[in-house]
């Protein structure tokens, strides 16, 4: 149940400039040159995480292959996964954080500004009414995936713009603060790591009475 004044959408009525990503093969990545986003760098919160394997192609290979780029101002998500296990990134929104070469599975679009605040869908793409309904569209056994179609007849619930941005604005601090969370805890485990190291190998002695 929703409120009233809460609208049903489907993602095709509020995205524009939808682009698929170009098929590249192992002979067209380089060490450098233009970079490129693959569907695994998509992860759940707003996140990309660029891979360190096959992170460029070259120049010339993105110059002819121009409709799979994307900039700064697109929204990115995937609709490939190898195996079920990874389903829940599966149609994933995040924001992109700069210029890309989309590879396949990967997608961008831009928002219908006056009608989504994009923050807002992509913390809509992680809550568990989405969720649900990728899984019912997902297909496939070998190559899992979700048809473009389907992807984009997918109806969500859109509140007045005003009220997305505030959900948004709420969503993106909580997020911040776990970001910190985790972060901090990181290098609370790298000490960790470092302390045993040099403890564990006698590099530093402790002392006894």
């Amino acid at each position: 149940k929703m409120p009233e004044e809460w609208q049903f959408k489907t993602l095709g009525e509020v995205i524009a400039d939808f682009k698929g990503g170009a098929a590249l093969e192992p002979e067209d990545f380089t060490e450098q040159g233009f970079p490129v986003l693959h569907k695994g760098d998509i992860k759940s919160d707003d996140v990309l995480e660029i891979g360190k394997a096959n992170p460029y192609c070259s120049k010339e290979f993105a110059n002819s292959h121009r409709s799979s780029i994307i900039d700064a101002s697109f929204l990115v998500t995937t609709l490939r996964e190898r195996s079920w296990d990874g389903i829940d990134i599966i149609g994933t929104i995040a924001h992109s954080n700069g210029t890309f070469l989309l590879a396949q599975g990967a997608y961008g679009f831009h928002v219908d500004e006056q009608e989504v605040d994009s923050r807002y869908l992509a913390h809509l793409s992680n809550s568990g009414l989405y969720r649900r309904l990728m899984r019912r569209i997902t297909v496939g056994s070998t190559q899992i995936h979700i048809r473009t179609s389907e992807f984009l007849d997918t109806k969500l619930p859109l509140p007045p713009l005003e009220e997305q941005q505030k959900i948004s604005s709420i969503l993106s601090s909580v997020s911040n603060e776990i970001r910190k969370d985790i972060d901090y805890k990181r290098s609370l485990e790298n000490m960790k790591e470092g302390l045993m190291q040099v403890l564990l190998t006698g590099k530093v002695r402790v002392k006894v009475n």
